[in-house]
């Protein structure tokens, strides 16, 4: 990951997305945040840019909403 997006900052990308999980791993566990998110961190903080991660509901047992869905009627 590092080497990824440490090259995108090279060719002059500000803004990198980050699509990815794994849903058996808690990202914050134990009170600290886990050594993959302190490296994304790390890497915004070095580099000067944005790095926008995905957040799932993995723990919600709401049902998925489809997008553009009003969620309250007009």
């Amino acid at each position: 990951m590092r080497a990824t997006v440490t090259a995108l900052a090279a060719r002059g990308c500000r803004i990198v997305n980050i699509s990815l999980g794994d849903k058996t791993l808690t990202p914050y566990a134990g009170g600290r945040a886990s050594p993959w998110s302190a490296e994304v961190d790390a890497l915004a903080r070095e580099l000067d840019i944005v790095i926008i991660v995905s957040a799932g509901n993995a723990g919600s047992r709401a049902p998925p909403q489809p997008w553009g869905r009003a969620m309250i009627p007009f």
